[in-house]
């Protein structure tokens, strides 16, 4: 049973910020990285770091009554995949020196890049873990995990040279976008993340919506490869691409 900080944190914080992650996975230099057809497994990540990082996100995303959480949503695969990016590369970073400590309000201050901090922060917490329980954090009951977890966060355990407030961060920053970024992306499997905050994902448009004020929008999610999915059938049938709902099923073909 998971500790109660973060089940409130589940049920209140991941909702009311869910709707900004789709764009904020899509702000200014980040490129997220496409899923990898099926079967093809992990592209950057190693069996060592997979194994740590699952149950990690599970612990900051776990599934309960509300559904399934980060580790079901496959956000691991899509953390995996931006390892592969150029954000993660620091394409987009200042990496001449010196490097100081600097102020939360200027960004992001660490010599190495963003994929190099959270791999090393992922080799780090593990060998800390082995140090003080003897045991790896994946063999931790869910109690314990969450008390590493808010020890990082606080600053209290040593991940050195890596600065652990900040590779947790990285990492919670990383799996909310996973969780609610659209599932081309590689997480939000099945859109779960959407399904949860009712967050109605790409259809065509909402022209049809603008006007009924005070009434839910009961339309399963779509996601993208949905949304192509469904103009592609429409062009194969020699439609236009439907205005308001996709699929054959939001009775726009004429």
């Amino acid at each position: 049973m998971m500790s109660e900080r973060y089940s409130i944190w589940r049920r209140h914080l991941l909702q009311s910020m869910a709707l900004a992650v789709p764009a904020m996975a899509m702000r200014p230099g980040r490129r997220p990285a496409m899923a990898a057809p099926a079967g093809e497994g992990w592209q950057v990540l190693s069996p060592t770091e997979v194994a740590l990082l699952e149950p990690l996100v599970a612990r900051l995303i776990p599934a309960d009554n509300l559904g399934p959480g980060a580790l079901e949503a496959g956000v691991a695969h899509y953390i995996d995949r931006q390892m592969a990016t150029p954000w993660a590369e620091g394409d987009h970073f200042y990496a001449e020196g010196p490097f100081e400590a600097g102020l939360p309000t200027q960004g992001y201050q660490f010599s190495h890049t963003p994929a190099a901090l959270f791999r090393m922060g992922l080799v780090r917490l593990g060998e800390v873990v082995q140090q003080q329980h003897n045991t790896p954090f994946q063999n931790l009951s869910p109690e314990a995990q969450d008390a590493v977890l808010t020890q990082l966060e606080k600053g209290e355990l040593d991940l050195s040279p890596v600065p652990g407030p900040l590779f947790f961060q990285t990492v919670l920053d990383l799996t909310m976008e996973g969780f609610f970024a659209d599932p081309i992306y590689g997480g939000n499997r099945d859109m779960v993340g959407w399904k949860l905050v009712g967050f109605p994902g790409y259809y065509s448009s909402y022209v049809a919506e603008i006007e009924r004020h005070n009434l839910p929008f009961t339309r399963p999610p779509q996601s993208l490869a949905d949304l192509a999915r469904a103009h592609a059938e429409d062009a194969q049938h020699g439609h236009a691409p439907s205005p308001q709902h996709v699929g054959h099923e939001g009775g726009q073909h004429p």
